[in-house]
């Protein structure tokens, strides 16, 4: 394949509904990243540049260890493209279609790490309103980043997708569904059914039409699909999606100030159950499937509750 301005193509990664992913090297700077080029399909939509450029603007604004990074937009010979860090490991999704095992301690973890790049985000004014399996992705040293926010909401833009829903129907929060105005309460909606289905393997609202369920019945029991989870997780995350999230937590969402804060503690918290996690693990002490002990996962969950 031809390059793509400065950047010669080394070989497709994957293929997403707004373009093409490649493998690259900037031969400029010498370095490999992850080229996401614009699916263009004949007449270029004018909808859909603007979607692709407000991801690559988006990104730019967060600078965040959970964040993916942009290093470039621009077009080259009339392809519009995304030069973003290079990534090694997959996204939740596949990792949940393998059914990779994660220890307890490791999936609080990773689910503090998702707050931690939330908090950040919505400290900056944007709300991603896509956040699924799919837009996690877990790097091979167990580091959570957050990808795609092509439509995310951003303070100075009123793009709308005319006659389109915005996000992934079964993971909206139900004021998304009912097509109300989102906030970055329906980011955190999203990320606790993302977490039940990372614990259980399943949808927690699964029914024949998972939207209707969201928006008009509380989700399944965890400790039902998996007796292990502790309650305080199992609490923490049904307190979130029983319905009218907007109602029952109005006012718990305060500066980006003391939003970054609680991220802060659950991030140290969250460190500390993993930590203490694998040397139970290794010195044969963890709980059974080799997760953390009981009072360990506690202390984890105890400050997800905090960032909730």
């Amino acid at each position: 394949m031809k390059p793509i301005g400065k950047y010669e193509v080394i070989a497709e990664i994957g293929t997403g509904g707004m373009g093409t992913i490649y493998r690259a090297r900037d031969q400029v700077l010498d370095r490999e990243v992850a080229l996401k080029v614009l699916r263009t399909d004949g007449d270029l939509d004018p909808e859909l540049k603007e979607r692709f450029y407000r991801e690559a603007r988006a990104c730019a604004r967060l600078a965040h260890p959970n964040i993916i990074t942009v290093h470039n937009l621009g077009e080259a010979g009339g392809e519009v493209f995304i030069a973003m860090e290079l990534l090694s490991g997959n996204d939740l999704r596949k990792l949940l279609t393998e059914n990779r095992s994660f220890t307890l301690a490791q999936k609080v973890d990773l689910m503090a790490q998702v707050c931690d790049g939330l908090a950040h985000a919505h400290g900056q004014q944007l709300v991603h309103r896509d956040i699924k399996p799919s837009n996690i992705f877990v790097c091979d040293d167990l580091r959570a980043k957050l990808l795609d926010f092509g439509i995310a909401r951003m303070p100075t833009s009123n793009l709308t997708m005319a006659g389109k829903v915005l996000g992934s129907p079964n993971y909206m929060a139900p004021e998304q569904i009912r097509g109300g105005k989102c906030d970055s309460r329906s980011d955190l909606f999203s990320a606790a059914i993302v977490f039940s289905e990372f614990l259980i393997r399943a949808h927690p609202f699964q029914d024949e039409f998972i939207p209707r369920r969201i928006v008009a019945s509380p989700p399944d029991s965890l400790r039902q699909k998996d007796p292990e989870i502790p309650e305080a997780l199992e609490t923490l995350l049904f307190r979130i999606l029983r319905g009218g999230i907007c109602r029952r937590i109005a006012g718990r969402i305060g500066s980006p100030a003391r939003e970054r804060a609680r991220a802060g503690r659950c991030r140290r918290r969250a460190n500390s159950c993993s930590r203490r996690g694998s040397a139970a693990d290794r010195s044969g002490s963890g709980a059974p499937g080799g997760r953390c002990s009981g009072g360990t996962a506690r202390r984890g969950i105890s400050s997800l509750g905090e960032r909730f």
